[in-house]
């Protein structure tokens, strides 16, 4: 018998960035059949047990197993749906102009016998068990607390349902809404009423002793007016399929303000910003980002894109390094965020196109205190050092963490020893003919802010 062909999943057109599939239910898309998301239903499917397979066989082989299964999933829709890998373990399905329960069931049990079937991942035969999540824009949940709740609610109804069973949302479980689901539909409105903004984390240049980088950070204003930092609401925008379009805005915000501030003489070198898997899953994911650094006016020289372990598990490899070559040769600086945090940093090293490598913060927990633990850091900064890759130290929070950065030949600092982030106003005064002033040894882990020359 010939040799069955590999799918070549990765320009399989049904697969999608989530923002994709959140386009098309928000904007009511039509196809060239003429079918409207309107009558669409979606499907969250999980792989069981999460955190379990995670620790047994590793968070790389979780990835590329998701992506196996998106592979899958993929084959067994037709031309005008799209599944989407909303995590590790955890695919969106867009079925369009599919509202009869019946037609959505007869979907459901083709994916259930395709992800029962034995995988093949890096050398292992596995298998997983999944849990099937269905809601429909005609359902009545969905039209009183919208979509993405009510998939909330059907996500909650299949935990209790026996293997195989489907969880459909309830109108009384979508309007019995709890803190959380409280919060993503706080969430969907602030992502719609662009209520979210930038905040400014200086980066000390060690060896000049001045603040010239800072690191973009989001943060949300509350209905109540309190401010949201990022661990409040990143996870459930990603899962809302919103977190794309609402970086987009802060990051236009952020480059705005640093065109604004060179063109009133305050010098700034770069400026970082962060990016998501969600960023970097779709082809030519690179020419959003460049297009919005052209518009602001700001050379792409002077941009700083960073990469994390988070994206460097469940992405494309060959995809990321793509456009990163491509937003390299624009001009655009890349760095390793969190490096030291996982095995996937460390053995891509080689391949990524970097400039810059940034210590995961953990590194430096007891690495002033402890000589192992800093023999360690130490030897990492070399390794990053001969590799011509200077090295910034994220997290420091005492005045032993800045000495040992120091002594250890790191090029840059960052943290609230040294400086909060700050709001745009605030910027130009730290960057103005300032320079960090070592506080003395009693300052213990108080933030330090610049202090004129």
């Amino acid at each position: 018998m010939p040799a069955r062909r590999q799918h070549n999943h990765r320009h399989d057109p049904r697969i999608v960035a989530i923002d994709v599939i959140q386009a098309m239910v928000d904007g009511g898309h039509n196809d060239a059949r003429g079918q409207n998301s309107a009558r669409s239903t979606v499907l969250q499917i999980e792989f069981d047990h999460v955190e379990l397979l995670t620790t047994t066989y590793g968070r790389h082989v979780l990835a590329a197993w998701t992506r196996a299964a998106a592979g899958r999933v993929a084959l067994r829709l037709r031309a005008g749906d799209r599944v989407a890998i909303a995590a590790p373990g955890h695919l969106l399905v867009l079925l369009v102009d599919a509202s009869e329960r019946a037609a959505v069931l007869a979907v459901i049990r083709r994916l259930q016998a395709a992800l029962g079937a034995k995988f093949e991942v890096q050398g292992r035969s596995l298998r997983v068990a999944c849990t099937f999540a269905a809601a429909g824009l005609a359902d009545e949940a969905a039209r009183r607390q919208g979509l993405w709740l009510a998939l909330e609610s059907a996500a909650d109804a299949a935990k209790n349902q026996p293997s195989g069973g489907v969880g459909w949302p309830s109108v009384a479980a979508s309007a019995d809404l709890d803190g959380c689901r409280q919060r993503r539909r706080e969430l969907l409105e602030a992502a719609d009423a662009a209520r979210f903004f930038p905040v400014f984390q200086p980066q000390l240049d060690l060896e000049t002793g001045r603040f010239d980088r800072v690191e973009v950070l989001m943060r949300w204003q509350r209905r109540d007016g309190s401010i949201a930092a990022p661990g409040l609401f990143l996870d459930d925008l990603r899962h809302l399929g919103r977190l794309a379009e609402v970086s987009h805005h802060v990051y236009t915000q952020a480059l705005a303000s640093v065109q604004a501030w060179s063109a009133q003489g305050h010098g700034l070198a770069r400026v970082a910003l962060n990016l998501d898997l969600c960023q970097v899953q779709q082809p030519q994911w690179a020419e959003p980002l460049l297009g919005m650094i052209e518009a602001s006016g700001l050379p792409a020289g002077r941009v700083e894109l960073e990469i994390s372990e988070h994206i460097l598990e469940a992405a494309d490899i060959d995809r990321l390094i793509e456009g990163l070559v491509r937003l390299q040769a624009a001009g655009v600086e890349i760095s390793l965020d969190d490096f030291g945090a996982g095995y996937g940093s460390l053995t891509q090293l080689a391949r990524l196109p970097v400039d810059l490598v940034k210590l995961d913060a953990r590194l430096l927990w007891g690495a002033d205190t402890t000589p192992r633990t800093r023999t360690l850091v130490q030897s990492v900064v070399a390794m990053t050092g001969a590799l011509d890759l200077p090295c910034v130290f994220e997290g420091i929070e005492t005045a032993g963490q800045l000495d040992l950065a120091r002594a250890s030949g790191a090029r840059y600092g960052q943290g609230f020893f040294l400086a909060r982030p700050l709001h745009a106003d605030q910027v130009p005064a730290v960057l103005d003919d300032c320079q960090y002033v070592t506080p003395p040894p009693s300052a213990g882990r108080m933030p330090m802010t610049a202090a004129p020359c």
